[in-house]
């Protein structure tokens, strides 16, 4: 880039944020290099084509919330790395299949952490996963049984 042209941009910027105007994005990727992005599998316990939660993603990235969702057994993700990832998990019935965990999965490294909310540093590709387990009946209790059950 000649010097010419990085002063114009510097101009430009200075007078943008002076007078509060959005930077184009092609002058601003000018000026900041490309955030790396790092690849977060996001899966939700699922039998058969029943799922069984919704999670809820959000970071922060250049003062920008990104909010995202998920409510398929498998979702991809693609957040800049080093950022904080927040999540948020529902169960769609937790009367029969409550939140058990979240299982984090980074490089041969796996973590459970059994709070409904979690807050990840991303660090390199990762998978975060909602674990449901299915609510376990009461055993109705037999009456019991006095003298011999066979006449």
């Amino acid at each position: 880039m000649t010097l010419t042209r990085r002063a114009l941009i510097g101009l430009f910027l200075l007078l943008s944020s002076l007078i509060g105007l959005s930077v184009p994005a092609s002058v601003s990727a000018a000026t900041h290099p490309a955030a790396k992005m790092d690849r977060l599998s996001l899966g939700i316990t699922v039998t058969g084509s029943t799922v069984w939660g919704k999670v809820s993603v959000r970071y922060t990235y250049r003062h920008k919330t990104v909010q995202s969702s998920c409510v398929a057994g498998q979702c991809q993700l693609r957040i800049p790395q080093g950022t904080v990832a927040h999540f948020s998990q529902t169960a769609i019935d937790s009367s029969t299949w409550p939140f058990s965990k979240w299982q984090v999965r980074s490089g041969s490294k796996t973590t459970n952490v059994t709070k409904p909310a979690l807050s990840v540093r991303v660090k390199g590709p990762m998978s975060v996963t909602a674990v449901y387990v299915l609510q376990q009946q009461s055993q109705a209790t037999q009456p019991p049984t006095y003298g011999n059950p066979y006449p």
